[in-house]
C-alpha cells in the first residue's frame, strides 16, 4: 500500500485510491472510492467520488446516495420522531412515574403492527407494543382521526397502571401506512389498594380500572367524557381521575406529534 510521510506529503492537490497518509500524530487511510484533498495548515478534506461525479445540484437526491446510507438516514429520521415523542410526553405528563422515573415508551409500527422504530425507553414496553397493536387491530377497526386506549393484559398490556395509546397513520389518499404508540405508567389506576398492585387481589378488577380497547378519539372527536366515566364507574375506581386524564392528554399529545412528523 503506498505511503506518504509528513515530509513527502503533497502540499496541494488530491490523493485517490487506497493509500496511507501518516504524520507524527495520526494515520489516515484513504479507502477506494474516496479522494483526499490536502489543505495546508488545516488538514485533509475527504470526498466520496460519487459526490464529485454528481455535482452540487444532485447532492440532495437520495436516489444518488448509497443504499446503506439511505437506510441509515431513514433509521435516524424515524428514531428522531420517537425520541421527540418521548421528550414531549415527559415534559407534559403530570404523574411522577412519567416525569421523573421515565416509566414510558414510544414507538413507530408499520401498517401490520410490526415494530420498526423505538427510542431507548423501557424494554418490557417496547417488546409488547407490537403485540398490543396487532391485538387491538383485530378487535377494533381504527380509521383516520382515531386514537385507541387500553391497559388490558389480554391485548398485549402488562400491569394495569401501564396505559397504551395507539394512533393510526394514514397517507393523503387515506391509506393506512403505520401506527404511532406509547405506553406510560400512571401512578394511580384504582384497585383495592393505592398503587394498583394489591397482594390480596383475586381477579383483574381488584387490581384497578380495566380498560378494554376503546376509542379515546373517534374521527377527530374527543371521547374523554366516556373515559372519565369509565375511570369513575369501575368496581374499584381510580382515586386520582384528574391525574389520569392529564396523563392521557400528555400521551395523546405525544402521538399527535409523531403523527405530524410522519
Amino acid at each position: 500500500m503506498p505511503q506518504e510521510g509528513a515530509v513527502s506529503r503533497p502540499v496541494a492537490g488530491e490523493v485517490s485510491s487506497l493509500r496511507l497518509i501518516q504524520d507524527a500524530f495520526s494515520t489516515l487511510v484513504i479507502a477506494p472510492g474516496w479522494r483526499a484533498e490536502f489543505w495546508p495548515g488545516v488538514g485533509h478534506l475527504l470526498k466520496h467520488e460519487l459526490e464529485t461525479q454528481t455535482g452540487t445540484e444532485e447532492r440532495g437526491d437520495l436516489n444518488a446516495t448509497p443504499r446503506v446510507l439511505r437506510r441509515e438516514l431513514l433509521r435516524h429520521r424515524l428514531h428522531a420522531v420517537v425520541e421527540e415523542m418521548g421528550a414531549l410526553l415527559c415534559r407534559t405528563a403530570l404523574s411522577t412515574n412519567i416525569r421523573e422515573r421515565l416509566d414510558f415508551s414510544c414507538a413507530l409500527l408499520d401498517a401490520d403492527g410490526q415494530l420498526i422504530s423505538s427510542a431507548p425507553h423501557i424494554p418490557v414496553h417496547l417488546g409488547a407494543l407490537g403485540e398490543c397493536v396487532r391485538s387491538v387491530m383485530a378487535r377494533l377497526p381504527m380509521e383516520v382521526g382515531d386514537t385507541v386506549v387500553t391497559n388490558h393484559p389480554a391485548y398485549g398490556g402488562s400491569h394495569l397502571p401501564d396505559i397504551t395509546l395507539i394512533t393510526p397513520v394514514h397517507d393523503a389518499a387515506g391509506q393506512r401506512i403505520g401506527f404511532v404508540a406509547n405506553r406510560a405508567h400512571h401512578a394511580e389506576i384504582g384497585g383495592m389498594a393505592p398503587g394498583s398492585m394489591p397482594t390480596a387481589a383475586r381477579c383483574l378488577e381488584e387490581e384497578g380500572v380495566v380498560i378494554e380497547p376503546m376509542k379515546l378519539i373517534a374521527a377527530g372527536e374527543s371521547c374523554f367524557a366516556a373515559m372519565e366515566a369509565h375511570f369513575r364507574g369501575a368496581t374499584h375506581p381510580s382515586r386520582q381521575v384528574a391525574d389520569n386524564l392529564a396523563d392521557l392528554h400528555a400521551q395523546l399529545a405525544a402521538n399527535q406529534l409523531g403523527l405530524r412528523r410522519l
